[in-house]
């Protein structure tokens, strides 16, 4: 099996992935990398914690609840990820202040999302608890790993939607990106 991100590496430069594959030279992490190697365990974590804060909803939660309690979990949940990868912040000369600023507000629009969709679901279908939990849709998931025997290829999908009611179950994926665009269209190796 080959992973998918190899196949994006080699679209950047063969001779890059021969040295670190191959001769098995080491590579000082740029960035963007380590940056966002940060955010897809922040959405990792933020996953796995959802369970627990949505099953805690009760019918007297308000909306603002709802959204201030998203911000609490979720900033901590950054809080601690930048904490747990200090030393690979602090070696690229990234102040961790700053680091959880640029973070944070992309994060706030992701939890607005969620606390918006969630009260939406809940005012439509009147459930909470466990209850709430069964039902919510979509459930989102990160980090999916997915291979395929027949194209000899496997990876991980950042983030998974999963739509489900009782007559159709529909599933988006969502790779996420978190460096700078091109002007026009996609980098290549994203497009791979």
């Amino acid at each position: 099996m080959i992973s998918v991100s190899l196949l994006s590496s080699y679209e950047y430069c063969a001779r890059k992935l021969f040295l670190e594959k191959v001769l098995k030279l080491i590579v000082v992490p740029r960035e963007a990398v380590v940056k966002g190697s940060i955010r897809h365990e922040v959405q990792e974590r933020i996953t796995k914690v959802d369970e627990g804060f949505v099953k805690s909803i009760t019918k007297e939660t308000s909306y603002k609840e709802v959204l201030e309690n998203y911000k609490k979990l979720h900033s901590n949940v950054l809080q601690q990820s930048i904490i747990k990868n200090k030393n690979k912040l602090t070696e690229l000369k990234i102040p961790l202040s700053d680091f959880f600023k640029e973070s944070w507000n992309r994060l706030l629009m992701e939890t607005k999302d969620r606390a918006f969709n969630l009260h939406n679901f809940i005012k439509q279908n009147k459930v909470y608890g466990e209850e709430l939990w069964k039902e919510l849709s979509p459930k989102i998931k990160t980090e999916y790993y997915l291979q395929s025997h027949q194209l000899m290829l496997k990876g991980m999908i950042d983030r998974l939607e999963i739509f489900e009611n009782k007559l159709v179950r529909e599933v988006v994926p969502y790779e996420l990106k978190t460096g700078s665009a091109p002007k026009e269209g996609v980098w290549p190796g994203h497009k791979l």
